[in-house]
């Protein structure tokens, strides 16, 4: 995750198709609040910046040819909608 939110891809971790649609995006934020595993392969990420929080859904993708196993699938902006994901602890 750290590579992607510090806009330092890491060609190992990422599926083709995500280092293509995120190359040109630059990630701006504080700290990394959030990282709650969804299901097997899905987990969501809270960023605090300036601003406030915003929150991400990733989806991974499993191989054993994967360095890592997995590679990061998608990942796309979401509403945050729970209390825990927004209120500072």
């Amino acid at each position: 995750m750290r590579s992607l939110f510090e806009n330092n891809i890491n060609e190992e971790l990422f599926l083709d198709s995500v280092i293509s649609d995120v190359k040109d995006v630059k990630f701006k934020y504080d700290s990394i609040t959030l990282v709650k595993s969804v299901g097997n392969y899905q987990c969501d990420v809270v960023l605090n910046d300036g601003i406030g929080f915003r929150g991400y859904r990733i989806d991974l993708d499993s191989s054993s040819s994967y360095p890592f196993k997995y590679k990061i699938a998608s990942v796309k902006g979401q509403r945050l909608i729970s209390k825990y994901q927004w209120e500072n602890q």
